[in-house]
């Protein structure tokens, strides 16, 4: 088990390699994408549900795991990527440090965010 005192010394360490931006790309990475997989693994309705898509193709055939991971990694490769973009844009707004500090209260990250996560919701449709 990891304690407290672990998990803040690999953070520490991971800052010291990555920086601030990297450690913010890898949070912003992995936000999106449990935003998408919760979207993707809501309760199928239909045969048109992202849910039942993302386990059944369109001949009703359910996908192998390495099918599904296979997916799951570009989804992660487009949040990465979408990461990167929001952090690039936080540089340039002045507003790295202000996430870094605290992301809430700086009324400009929100819409970042939520752009992001609707791109690759609108892919999924």
């Amino acid at each position: 088990m990891t304690t407290l005192s672990d998990a803040d010394k690999n953070m520490k360490e991971f800052i010291e390699k990555y920086g601030e931006e990297g450690f913010l790309k890898l949070f912003i990475t992995n936000y999106l994408f449990e935003l998408v997989n919760y979207f993707l693994n809501t309760t199928a309705k239909d045969e048109k549900d992202p849910s039942y898509l993302m386990h059944v193709n369109y001949k009703g055939i359910p996908y192998t795991h390495e099918e599904i991971d296979k997916f799951n990694s570009a989804i992660k490769q487009e949040c990465a990527k979408l990461a990167t973009i929001i952090v690039d844009k936080l540089k340039t707004m002045d507003a790295l440090k202000n996430f870094v500090i605290e992301p809430t209260p700086d009324p400009r990250i929100l819409p970042l965010l939520e752009e992001a996560f609707q791109s690759i919701v609108k892919e999924l449709r």
